[in-house]
């Protein structure tokens, strides 16, 4: 039987993080439970039967809600009976279903030999499913669990999209692909302009005194509160020019790092005489 690409890490009695970790991806997930729902946050990039696992955690009907449709959060969304994300991931959502896209997206950075070795996982992970009921929310929708309620904030930047989930009462503060430990990438297709992810952090930071524990979507957690800090200080050195870009990923894009973390920016940027 195939090792299963997911690992428990409970946060608490009601809150469970799902670590999917396989082929070189890692993507963290979160089950919330309440009385009489649970909410997952992000379904991975689709290794394994995370609805079948979810079904072992809980007992109450689960709602699936996307911090963003790129194709590592949205993985197992067709296991699931339908899915909540924001109206502006669509574009995102039609393009992460793409096989073509997909495959050169991802598939390159693997090496040849591996690739063909892979080539039927490949092909299934990137081969488009039949999607359930796809449910539009945007920024102040309130998920009532039961005797718990999770409010969604619109965090756009990394994708027009982007939302995060906080949970006011735990003081606990889910941020996908928005704030995570290592950095955030703002070179993609549909990335937003560096002003409008700027925008995204100042809200968090107006937030800060309702959240304790920030659970991103990648990487370690939780997320060091001092990281707020560091992407708004990047961001301003950006804007400013006083952070020099420097060339990122053979030089397809730009980077800007500042303490801990890194914002990588299209290659074509420009802004206060950086020199790409």
């Amino acid at each position: 039987m195939p090792k299963s690409p997911y690992t428990l890490r409970p946060i608490d009695d009601q809150t469970t993080a799902i670590e999917e970790k396989c082929l070189g991806f890692q993507c963290l997930c979160y089950l919330l439970t309440g009385e009489s729902h649970a909410l997952l946050i992000d379904t991975g990039f689709g290794l394994g039967d995370l609805a079948a696992l979810a079904r072992t955690l809980t007992d109450k009907p689960v709602w699936v809600a996307n911090t963003h449709a790129h194709v590592d959060h949205i993985g197992c969304n067709h296991l699931f009976d339908g899915f909540f994300l924001s109206s502006a991931e669509e574009g995102v959502l039609r393009l992460h279903r793409n096989p073509e896209y997909l495959w050169q997206k991802f598939a390159v950075e693997i090496p040849l030999p591996l690739r063909l070795l892979l080539r039927p996982i490949l092909d299934r992970l990137f081969s488009p499913k039949a999607l359930g009921q796809k449910n539009y929310i945007d920024d102040g929708y309130v998920f009532d669990l039961g005797n718990r309620c999770i409010e969604v904030i619109a965090t756009p930047g990394h994708s027009p999209g982007c939302l995060c989930f906080l949970d006011r009462e735990r003081r606990f503060l889910f941020t996908g692909d928005s704030l995570c430990d290592w950095g955030v990438l703002l070179n993609l297709e549909y990335s937003m302009p560096v002003e409008v992810y700027g925008a995204s952090l100042e809200r968090l930071y107006e937030l800060a005194g309702a959240y304790d524990s920030i659970y991103p979507g990648h990487h370690g957690f939780p997320v060091s509160r001092d990281r707020l800090e560091e992407y708004r200080s990047c961001v301003r050195g950006i804007l400013d020019g006083t952070i020099p870009l420097k060339p990122y990923e053979k030089g397809a894009a730009l980077r800007a790092s500042r303490g801990q973390v890194l914002i990588a920016l299209p290659g074509d940027y420009r802004r206060g005489g950086a020199d790409a």
